[in-house]
């Protein structure tokens, strides 16, 4: 999972009429994927953790229910902090896979990299044999298997280069690969959720033809929203260069909202971080969704704040205890304007405001418009009725074309067409 101090951006700087004379982009998909949205909305939990999320399954399960998540990503293995042994450790994963099945949730199980000392290459044997065990259960009801968790993270670890990492990973992958297809072919295997895509390390496996040994390509990013098309265009480049096509998942990304040392006012720091978590959220989806990418996983359903000032422990759309942050809001409004079975978002950006538009499955057209850290303000033609929404769900009621665009979200539902008058 991810630790590194995470960059916000709150700075507001005032744009008047800034679509004047502006050109306009629209996006179109990169990858190969749906007309209309298929269960797109994933989320991280610690399920299998006793430490983190395995006491509050029952409930982070209804709290995923209500969002209109459709699946849940965990470790389909116990870390080696986790003091128990053999039969106990298996049964903790049996109780996570039955109840997610019970209550129709979708699964996605990360197969682990490693033991503590020693990497799965380095113990295959041991590795396959655990990889066959949790076949052997979960072969026909866990539809997403993904094969090892930020693979290129170990070259830092283990103080390896990186060729000689993917050389390793390359000595499990396919035989990983066979070994699921063979059990169950309708499984769906998803590469190691790459940390981002810059280090070189999806080049090397282009070049050893890793591709042929999974169905999705899967990657991490913690970046601003509207950075994640670098990495978009990037991935589309190698496999344009390679000559092969997947769809592309991202199943870590999200905001800490932990506290900073060196800040005068920690609790108005927490206080921004959240807003920005909340901001943040509808814009990966939708941005994401317009290029493509078929299913997004926030990270993560809840913090665990053992401590204010590490990054990992602030990461949850819930705080411990299970009371929501601002984005708890954000994403249940998100999920109730563009649920499941929508059209894929259509995105253009003008000037520095950027539009999304989609219908969904009841028949009603939305419009979302936001930028990325800039107020501008905009005059816009509109046709038809509509109502107007915030990240939170509140109707907001206003006379007159004339609006403030920001980084938070306005959904539009109901107009027939908007657009930004010129």
């Amino acid at each position: 999972m991810r630790k590194s101090q995470i960059i916000i951006f709150i700075s507001v700087t005032i744009c008047v009429c800034a679509s004047c004379c502006a050109q306009i982009v629209e996006i179109r998909p990169l990858f190969p994927c749906t007309d209309k949205l298929d269960e797109p909305y994933g989320i991280c939990s610690h399920f299998t953790q006793t430490s983190w999320d395995y006491p509050y399954q029952d409930s982070l399960i209804q709290i995923t229910k209500d969002l209109q998540i459709s699946n849940i990503r965990f470790d389909l293995w116990l870390p080696y902090t986790e003091k128990l042994q053999g039969n106990k450790r298996l049964s903790i994963i049996q109780n996570v896979v039955r109840k997610n099945v019970l209550e129709n949730i979708g699964q996605l199980g990360v197969l682990f990299v490693g033991w503590k000392n020693q990497r799965a290459w380095q113990k295959k044997t041991e590795y396959l044999n655990f990889l066959d065990t949790m076949l052997m259960q979960y072969k026909y009801v866990i539809p997403y298997w993904e094969v090892m968790n930020e693979v290129n993270e170990t070259k830092q670890k283990d103080n390896v280069p990186l060729d000689s990492t993917i050389l390793s990973y390359m000595s499990v992958l396919p035989i990983t690969y066979r070994r699921i297809k063979k059990a169950n072919p309708k499984i769906v295997i998803t590469s190691s959720g790459f940390n981002d895509v810059y280090d070189g390390f999806l080049d090397l496996m282009c070049k050893n033809k890793s591709h042929l040994f999974f169905d999705v390509l899967n990657f991490h990013c913690y970046d601003v929203p509207e950075l994640f098309p670098e990495r978009f265009q990037k991935i589309s480049r190698f496999m344009e260069q390679y000559k092969w096509k997947k769809p592309v998942w991202i199943t870590e990304c999200g905001f800490s909202t932990y506290a900073e040392k060196k800040s005068l006012s920690i609790v108005k720091t927490i206080e921004q971080k959240e807003l920005e978590q909340a901001y943040r959220i509808p814009r990966i989806y939708l941005i994401a969704f317009s290029y493509g990418v078929d299913k997004v996983f926030i990270y993560s359903l809840r913090s665990r704040e053992n401590n204010e000032y590490e990054p990992e422990d602030h990461f949850g759309l819930l705080h411990a205890d299970l009371s929501p942050k601002p984005a708890y809001y954000a994403y249940k409004t998100l999920t109730k304007m563009c649920p499941n079975k929508s059209t894929r978002p259509k995105l253009e950006k003008n000037g520095k405001v950027y539009i999304a538009s989609w219908k969904r499955p009841d028949g009603k057209k939305v419009w979302a418009m936001w930028t990325s850290k800039s107020v501008v303000s905009v005059e816009l033609n509109t046709k038809g009725k509509y109502k107007i929404f915030d990240i939170k769900g509140d109707e907001i009621h206003q006379e007159g074309n004339d609006y403030n665009i920001t980084p938070s979200i306005m959904y539009f539902v109901g107009a027939k067409n908007i657009n930004i008058a010129n």
